[in-house]
């Protein structure tokens, strides 16, 4: 016995030490990052984490006929990093519908397009051209002739052409003969950050990347009979709308009931004009936005912990579409359901709209973030 005791002992003294001697992989990138102090192995940020972030300044303009949204970027880009860098990566998402791209499931042949379009590119006093070096592509390299150095800035600006896919694409494309739903829709810088250095991660349709957040000032001109519904606060809605339509919005973005904000009485017709949306958001990952000339808009607020800070809950859809006159209900006590009970953290956002999209789906503007509901009969789905 005394030594069958000895022997069970020794067994289970040499697993205890085998199991004490292992630990859960762990990446040398991850494990650098944890040696730095900008990342815990909490979770959290370390004392030297740090994120770098962008300001962009669009003025575009979209032709519904062509579908081609082209513009002038110029943006300030903040390396808050202690590296120099000696390039800036941009994702031209896009891409993903040009001929030859990778993408993770068949797409149909009229979505296909000939790609971004990108010239006239300055970067800080240089002209550059039109030079981008391929990685992927969606993913773009621009080659710097200074390098960057830490806690330093630079400007680039560069005209860009973006065709909408002319059909449904993958989170972007068009609804019908005058509804879009615009995404993904200019050069954006990757993320560069302290793990990997620069997010070259290839975008193949349905695995997004991550962003920076950033501020954007985005100017979008369309024929004067459209409506956008857009990320940000819209700045010239005096310029668009008639009182009338003005009274609506400013009563919908206190009330707890449904307000009709714009019905099929209020939309305008084609006169040949054009007019400029003026948008505004801060820290925010991405800027998407929607037009079309015959949706419907509806708005109400949802309540938070914190009174003061109601969360503007929108909807817009074309007239009779199925079950879409219960979406800003539903998105209401969606964002009361978050804030108070699960995970129960007040909604960050001031504005939520719900833009009826593609194959039965719905295109979602947190404010800034963009997410894709589906409907499917009364259910509206994460």
């Amino acid at each position: 016995m005394r030594s069958g005791s000895i022997f069970v002992i020794l067994v289970l003294s040499s697993i205890s030490h085998i199991i004490a001697q292992e630990a859960l992989y762990e990446p040398k990138e991850y494990a650098e990052a944890y040696a730095r102090g900008t990342r815990l192995r909490t979770g959290m940020p370390g004392a030297t984490y740090w994120q770098n972030h962008s300001n962009y300044k669009i003025v575009a303009r979209f032709d519904p006929v062509a579908k081609v949204v082209s513009g002038h970027l110029n943006v300030t880009y903040y390396n808050q990093s202690p590296d120099t860098l000696k390039s800036i990566v941009f994702k031209l998402m896009q891409n993903v519908y040009k001929m030859g791209a990778n993408r993770q499931m068949a797409v149909s042949e009229e979505i296909i397009h000939d790609g971004v379009e990108v010239k006239n590119i300055r970067c800080g006093t240089h002209d550059v051209g039109s030079t981008l070096n391929d990685i992927a592509p969606t993913v773009k390299r621009l080659k710097l002739q200074d390098a960057l150095l830490p806690k330093s800035n630079i400007t680039i600006e560069l005209d860009f052409a973006t065709p909408v896919p002319n059909g449904s694409g993958y989170r972007s494309g068009t609804i019908d003969s005058s509804s879009f739903f615009v995404a993904y829709w200019f050069p954006q810088i990757a993320v560069y950050d302290d793990v990997f250095g620069w997010d070259v991660e290839e975008y193949i349709g349905m695995t997004e990347t991550y962003n920076d957040f950033s501020d954007y000032d985005v100017e979008l001109t369309l024929p004067s009979h459209f409506n956008i519904w857009a990320t940000g606060e819209h700045l010239n809605e005096k310029d668009i709308f008639g009182r009338k339509v003005l009274e609506r919005i400013q009563k919908s973005k206190t009330s707890k009931e449904k307000i009709k904000i714009l019905t099929e009485a209020d939309f305008r017709k084609p006169d040949g004009r054009e007019v400029t949306w003026k948008f505004s958001a801060a820290q925010v990952p991405d800027f998407a936005w929607g037009a079309s000339d015959h949706y419907v808009w509806e708005g109400l607020s949802a309540k938070n912990p914190d009174e003061k800070n109601l969360c503007w809950v929108q909807s817009a859809y074309p007239p009779g579409a199925e079950y879409f006159d219960m979406v800003a209900e539903i998105a209401k006590t969606s964002v009361e359901i978050l804030s108070d009970e699960f995970p129960g953290v007040p909604y960050p956002y001031f504005k939520h709209v719900t833009f009826r999209g593609t194959q039965g789906g719905a295109w979602n503007f947190r404010c800034w973030p963009i997410t894709m509901w589906r409907m499917t009969r009364q259910t509206l789905f994460w």
